[in-house]
């Protein structure tokens, strides 16, 4: 809709795909809907913006509407829901920009091992974004939910998956007993290592432009180094694995908002956790986690892209 940035703004679009002819014998129209869903997730994952399947116009020989969402973004300034393009090296918001993974995407449908992994990762930052506005506590769940599935699509070394004394602790057992080894073997399997996985993730792939391309208008903060960003990260987990085992929101406040786009909060904030408020300090807000999060998620699909 040609109106100016705000709540309400719209950009609208129509995906047409060529179906295989139906089987007539049969009494049955195939809808196809899963591909719009796939391909809406895709998209929005590939430019680093909100991007949802509102519904056919035609469904084999049914004609209907699309469910037009109506409903306002009062976050529209935030880079996953206005006009420009994300930083690092975001693509031009223009469809011809994605016409290599729309044909990859069509071409390896149900054969591609990686495929599903990126689609569902893709999914959940759509409703990472969907939950933004209103349900901020988990949009940031879902964020993270990203990362995590996306952690399947690499291999990890046992120095990133295991610190110094657990590797000393593995090795004194394997050496100590005649079933040293298969017991290390069995403990190994236990030991899923998901948040380690997640930071060695974010610090191999995330561009060193990711620190020199920024999203905030303010010359502070902002993450400065690689370092600072894989604590932050392990941080921002720490902060949703108690969000969903405890069910616990407290202090929660102080990741949901931002001032002008910094990507942490600024100032310790006043509680009686002092625990709390130390690990709040030490975690990106929303703003910065869905920034990590899409420049991992775009990353992935161009390594996806490339083979």
């Amino acid at each position: 809709m040609r109106i100016g940035a705000g709540p309400f703004r719209r950009s609208h679009f129509c995906l047409s795909v060529d179906v295989p002819e139906r089987d007539k014998s049969a009494n049955v129209y195939p809808m196809y809907e899963w591909v719009g869903e796939e391909t809406s997730a895709l998209l929005g994952a590939f430019y680093g913006k909100l991007i949802l399947n509102l519904g056919h116009i035609q469904a084999g020989r049914l004609l209907t509407v699309p469910s037009l969402q109506e409903r306002p973004f009062h976050r529209f300034d935030k880079p996953p829901f206005d006009g420009q393009s994300r930083r690092p090296g975001g693509s031009e918001l223009n469809l011809s920009q994605a016409a290599p993974l729309v044909a990859k995407y069509i071409k390896v449908v149900g054969s591609d091992d990686q495929l599903p992994l990126l689609v569902r990762a893709a999914d959940f930052y759509r409703l990472g974004l969907e939950t933004y506005d209103e349900r901020p506590e988990l949009g940031f769940a879902m964020l993270i939910s990203t990362l995590e599935v996306l952690t399947r699509l690499r291999e990890y070394s046992e120095k990133e998956l295991y610190d110094d004394r657990l590797l000393d602790d593995l090795r004194l057992i394997a050496a100590s007993c005649a079933e040293g080894l298969e017991i290390v073997s069995r403990l190994k399997a236990r030991l899923y290592q998901i948040k380690r996985k997640v930071a060695a993730l974010v610090r191999d792939v995330v561009p060193d432009s990711f620190f020199e391309q920024r999203e905030t208008r303010p010359a502070w903060g902002f993450i400065k180094h690689r370092d600072e960003l894989v604590e932050r990260v392990r941080a921002a987990y720490d902060i949703r694995s108690r969000l969903l085992h405890t069910g616990d929101r407290t202090g929660l406040w102080y990741i949901e908002h931002d001032h002008q786009g910094e990507e942490y909060g600024i100032g310790k904030p006043v509680m009686e956790d002092n625990k709390l408020a130390n690990l709040l300090c030490r975690s990106v807000n929303l703003v910065g986690l869905e920034r990590i999060t899409s420049t991992v998620l775009r990353t992935m699909i161009a390594i996806w892209l490339a083979r």
